[in-house]
C-alpha cells in the first residue's frame, strides 16, 4: 500500500484540507492524570474544538467503561496507568499523548499515531524503517518485528523515515538519504541489519552509531555486546521454525535466540515440536503440526506480539496470528475495498485482512469500488459511498463483515443486518477468534492422502562483514497520487505489508505493491521469464501441466481471443466482409484497419521507474494494446520499434535520470505520464470488459501530466533545473518536438576509470541516441588525445578530477587541440534544455 512522501527533496506530506477540520468526525476522551493536568486538557480541549472535533469528553470515575462503551475514536493520555489502558491497546483504540494533538495542529496534518504512544513495551515506536537489498523473507521478519515493538516501515523512503537497514550503501536510497541529510532536511541513519536484529535481542532501542555504515563498529571482533531480554512464555516449549517462511541463517539465528530468551527450545524436527511457526496453512510440516493435537499452530505476528506484551496467548485468538491462506479466497480477488473511520492499527489489520484474502485494499475511494468498511456513518467516504452506491453496487458494510468473511472461510451476505454500520453494539475490532472447526478443512482432508512435495527450501545465507558489500540492492520508485476522482481520508499513512502479514496476492491489485510481490513469486518459481511467454503465446502446443498462475493468465488471454471473435462475427462486420468479397487477404486487411480504428489511444511509450506501481505482465501489455497503446520496456527495443519522426510517450513517476529516461528524450515527445495512466487504463477495461472500447469513456492523458505532480522543492530536481517549474517540463516536451538530437555529429570522448566501465558505457549510448558521433571511451588521457582532430571541436566527459588534472597536463602540448571539458551532470543539463551548448 502506498505510504506517505517525504517532505522537502524527498517529497510532501498531504495537508488537511482546512485546518479548521483537522480532527472531523474524531472524538476523543482525555484521560486526566499528574502527567496531564487539568490546566493543560484546558488548552488541548480548545484545540480540537477548533479544528472540528465532533465531542470531547474528560474523564470522571469510571475510564474503564469510557473506554470500553467503543465511543470514542481516540484517548489522549500521557501515562499507561488508567483503567481501561489494556482493553484499549487490544481493541486498537489509539491511545496517544498530548504531543500528538499539539503537532498534529502546529504542522496542520494528522502525525502518525504510533510515535506518540505512552507505552514504553513499544520501544520502537520513534523508528521508522526502509529495508534495501535484503532478501524477500528477512524483510517481512523484520517488518513484523519492528511493527510489534512499536515502529513502522514503508518500502520507499517518507517523511519519517528514521533508519535505512542494508547491507550495501551503493544504492539510490542511500544516495538520497546522503543528500537530504548534508542539505539539513533529514537525518536518517544507513545501518546494517545486526541493529535491529539486536534491538529485538535486547528488547530495547539500541545505540545506532556502532551499527551506522560505511564503518560499522558493532562487527569488530572487541565491540562491547549488549545485553539481552528475558522473557517467561514458552515454559520449556518447543518450536519448529517453518522454512516456507524463507529466512536466512542469519535472521532464522535471531529468532531462536529470542525464542531461547523466552524459555523455549529451536528444533529442528516437526515431529519432536509442539510448537510451530509458519507462514502458510499448507506444505507436509504444517499439516504434521496441525494433525498433532499437542501443537500449537502460529506465525510470526503471533510470536512477535507474545513477546511485546509479555502474555501467552493462542494464535486462534487473533485473526492474524494464524498462518495464511497462500493463494486467498476463491472469487475475493474481485473486490476492491476501502476502508473509512479507521486510523492507526485498526486500519493496518483490515488492510491486511483484506491482502491476505486475495482482495485489493485502496487507501482511496472510487466509483469502481465493490466495498466501503465504515467504522460509523459519517464522513466524505460515506457519503461518496452512498451517492455512488446507488449505480456502482458499493456495499457499505461494518468490520463484522470481513472479520466474519474471514473466520468462516466464505464470502458473507453484505444485506445482512448484522453488518449494517448502524448496527448496534459492534462488536470490537480484532476481537473476533477463528474457528478451530473450520480450520480443519486445510488439514484434515490430507490426513489419508500422499502430501504434496514441499518446495525446497531457499539455500540460508549469512550475512558476514566479508559479505557486506556483496548484497542484493533495490530500486525505488515513489508513486505519485491517483489523478481519477477519488475520495481520499485525511489520516495517518498505511504502511506497506509484508508477507510477515499477508500472503502475496495473486490478483490484478489497487494495492500496487502486493500485487508486484506476487508477480516476483510468480516469476521466481521460473527459470526464464521470456521462456514463460513463449509458452503462453504458443499454449495450445503445450500439453505439460502448468502452475495455477499459469492457467490463469492463459483463461484471460483465451478470454480476450473470445471477445475478438466476438467482434469478428458480430451483425456489422460481417456484412461488410461480405460486401468486400472473397479476397481473403482484402478481408483481413479491411477488417485489421477497422479494429485499428476503434482504439482510442495510439501511443507508443516507453517505460521507466515503474516498478512499484505497474506490472508489465503479458496479460496488462495486452490489455494496454486493446486501448492502442504500445509499451516498450527495454531501450533496446526503441529503435527497432519507433522512427524518429515519430512521437514517444515517457512513463514514469517523476522527473528521473535513469538510462530510459535520458534516451527517451532523444525522441519527439507527446507526452511526459505518471503510471497511474495506465493503472486507470488497465482498471477501466475491468469495469467494462464486455464493452467496445470505443465506446468506453477513457481517460484523457493530459489528467496524468507528469508535471502537475512533480515537487519542485526537490532537491535532485535542482540539480536539472535551476528554478524547476512545471513551464519547464513543458517547453522540454515542445522542444523535443523542434530537435530531439541535440547532440547531433558532435564529437565526445569519455574519460573514466575500468572500475566505471558499465557507466561509461551507459553514458555513450546515450549521448549516441542524442546524435553524437559514437563516443570514444578510454581510461588514458593520452589515447583520447591523439584521437582529437585538430581544428574540430570536440567535448571531453569525465567526472573524476585527478583524470581532469592529468588530461590538461598532457595536453598543454597539444595547442591547436580545442575540447571542452565537463561532468556528466553539464551533459544532464542539456538534455533537460537548461544549458546550450557553447
Amino acid at each position: 500500500m502506498a505510504g506517505e512522501t517525504r517532505n522537502g527533496c524527498l517529497g510532501d506530506v498531504k495537508r488537511a484540507n482546512g485546518s479548521d477540520r483537522l480532527f472531523e468526525n474524531f472524538k476523543v476522551l482525555i484521560v486526566e492524570s499528574l502527567k496531564l493536568p487539568r490546566i493543560e486538557i484546558d488548552i488541548l480541549q480548545k484545540m480540537l474544538n477548533e479544528n472540528g472535533c465532533q465531542e470531547t469528553v474528560i474523564n470522571g470515575g469510571l475510564i474503564d467503561e469510557l473506554v470500553g462503551s467503543l465511543e470514542f475514536t481516540h484517548v489522549v493520555s500521557n501515562s499507561v496507568d488508567f483503567p481501561g489502558y489494556g482493553f484499549a491497546d487490544k481493541n486498537m483504540i489509539p491511545v496517544v499523548t498530548s504531543n500528538w494533538i499539539e503537532s498534529s495542529v502546529q504542522e496542520k496534518r494528522l502525525l502518525p499515531l504510533r510515535p506518540y504512544s505512552p507505552d514504553d513495551k513499544y520501544f520502537l515506536k520513534d523508528v521508522f524503517i526502509t529495508v534495501v537489498g535484503l532478501p524477500a523473507g528477512d524483510v517481512e521478519a523484520i517488518h513484523g518485528g519492528v511493527r510489534a515493538f512499536g515502529g513502522q516501515f514503508h518500502d520507499q523512503l517518507t517523511n519519517f523515515t528514521t533508519h535505512i537497514i542494508t547491507t550495501n550503501m551503493d544504492n539510490s536510497f542511500c544516495e538520497v538519504a546522503l543528500a537530504c541529510n548534508k542539505s539539513g532536511d533529514s537525518n536518517i541513519k544507513i545501518v546494517v541489519p545486526h541493529w535491529i536484529e539486536d534491538c529485538f535481542k535486547a528488547g530495547v532501542k539500541l545505540l545506532d552509531d556502532p551499527y551506522v555504515l560505511p564503518d560499522p563498529k558493532i562487527l569488530q571482533k572487541n565491540h562491547n555486546k549488549f545485553g539481552k531480554k528475558t522473557w517467561s512464555l514458552f515454559q520449556k516449549k518447543t518450536v519448529f521454525i517453518s522454512s516456507d517462511l524463507e529466512l536466512t541463517e542469519t535472521i532464522r539465528d535471531c529468532i531462536s535466540e529470542i525464542i531461547n530468551s523466552a524459555d523455549g527450545k529451536v528444533v529442528d524436527d516437526v515431529e519432536s515440536a509442539n510448537c510451530y511457526i509458519g507462514k502458510y496453512r499448507e506444505g507436509k510440516d504444517f499439516l504434521k503440526a496441525s494433525n498433532k493435537p499437542d501443537v500449537i499452530v502460529g506465525n510470526l505476528n503471533w510470536l512477535y506480539w507474545m513477546l511485546a506484551h509479555n502474555e501467552w496467548s493462542l494464535p486462534t485468538a487473533n485473526l492474524l496470528h494464524y498462518p495464511y491462506v497462500k493463494d486467498g479466497l476463491p472469487q475475493f480477488n474481485k473486490f476492491f475495498i476501502s476502508t473509512t473511520n479507521y486510523t492507526g492499527d485498526s486500519r493496518f489489520y483490515l488492510s491486511t485482512l483484506i491482502e491476505s484474502m486475495g482482495g485489493n485494499f485502496t487507501k482511496t475511494l472510487k466509483p469502481t469500488n465493490t466495498h466501503l468498511i465504515c467504522a460509523r456513518p459519517v464522513g466524505k467516504k460515506y457519503e461518496a459511498a452512498k451517492k455512488w452506491g446507488k449505480e456502482n453496487n458499493i456495499h457499505i458494510v461494518n468490520h463484522l463483515w470481513l472479520e466474519d468473511t474471514y473466520t468462516n472461510w466464505k464470502i458473507q451476505d453484505e444485506t445482512a443486518s448484522r453488518y449494517a454500520t448502524s448496527f448496534p453494539k459492534v462488536q470490537a475490532l480484532g476481537q473476533m477468534p477463528l474457528d478451530v472447526q473450520i480450520l480443519k478443512q486445510f488439514y484434515k482432508k490430507e490426513v489419508n492422502t500422499p502430501l504434496k512435495k514441499d518446495k525446497l527450501p531457499t539455500k540460508t545465507t549469512k550475512t558476514t562483514t566479508s559479505t557486506i558489500t556483496k548484497e542484493l540492492q533495490s530500486k525505488p520508485s515513489s508513486s505519485p497520487k491517483s489523478t481519477t476522482p477519488i475520495i481520499e481520508e485525511r489520516g495517518n499513512p498505511v504502511h506497506t505489508t509484508s508477507a510477515s502479514t499477508s500472503p502475496p496476492s495473486t490478483s490484478a491489485s489497487t494495492s500496487r505493491s502486493a500485487k508486484l510481490k506476487a508477480s516476483a513469486k510468480l516469476h521466481s518459481d521460473m527459470e526464464d521469464l521470456n521462456e514463460f511467454q513463449k509458452a503462453n503465446k504458443n499454449s495450445h502446443h503445450d500439453k505439460s501441466p502448468k502452475l495455477p498462475s499459469e492457467m490463469e493468465e492463459l483463461k484471460n488471454l483465451k478470454k480476450i481471443n473470445k471477445q475478438n471473435v466476438k467482434k469478428r462475427n458480430s451483425p456489422d462486420l460481417s456484412q461488410d466482409n461480405n460486401e468486400m468479397g472473397n479476397e481473403e487477404n482484402h478481408k483481413r486487411q479491411k477488417q485489421k484497419t477497422t479494429e485499428t480504428k476503434k482504439k482510442p489511444y495510439n501511443i507508443v511509450a516507453l517505460a521507466t521507474g515503474c516498478e512499484n506501481d505497474i506490472e508489465f505482465s503479458s496479460w496488462n501489455l495486452k490489455l494496454l494494446s486493446k486501448f492502442g497503446i504500445k509499451i516498450i520496456e527495454e531501450v533496446s527495443d526503441l529503435n527497432q520499434t519507433l522512427k524518429r519522426d515519430q512521437l514517444l510517450t515517457i512513463i514514469a513517476p517523476k522527473i528521473l535520470r535513469t538510462e530510459k529516461f535520458l534516451t527517451g528524450l532523444s525522441y519527439k515527445l507527446e507526452n511526459l505520464l505518471t503510471p497511474d495512466f495506465l493503472n486507470d487504463v488497465i482498471d477501466l477495461y475491468k469495469e467494462g470488459e464486455e464493452q467496445d472500447q470505443q465506446l468506453l469513456d477513457v481517460p484523457s492523458p493530459q489528467k496524468y501530466n507528469l508535471c502537475k505532480f512533480i515537487d519542485y522543492k526537490d532537491v535532485k530536481l535542482k540539480d536539472i533545473w535551476q528554478e524547476p517549474s512545471e513551464s519547464k517540463i513543458l517547453d522540454l516536451i515542445s522542444k523535443s518536438q523542434e530537435n530531439s538530437q541535440i547532440f547531433k555529429n558532435k564529437q565526445i570522448f569519455i574519460l573514466g576509470t575500468n572500475h566505471d566501465k558499465s557507466k561509461n558505457a551507459a553514458y555513450a549510448r546515450i549521448l549516441s541516441a542524442h546524435g553524437s558521433v559514437p563516443p570514444m571511451i578510454s581510461s588514458k588521457p593520452t589515447d583520447i588525445i591523439e584521437a582529437i582532430q585538430e581544428n574540430n571541436e570536440s567535448y571531453l566527459l569525465c567526472n573524476d578530477k585527478k583524470l581532469i588534472t592529468a588530461f590538461n597536463k598532457a595536453l598543454k602540448s597539444k595547442k591547436k587541440l580545442k575540447i571542452k571539458i565537463k561532468d556528466w551532470d553539464w551533459f544532464v543539463k542539456r538534455i533537460f534544455r537548461e544549458v546550450e551548448v557553447e
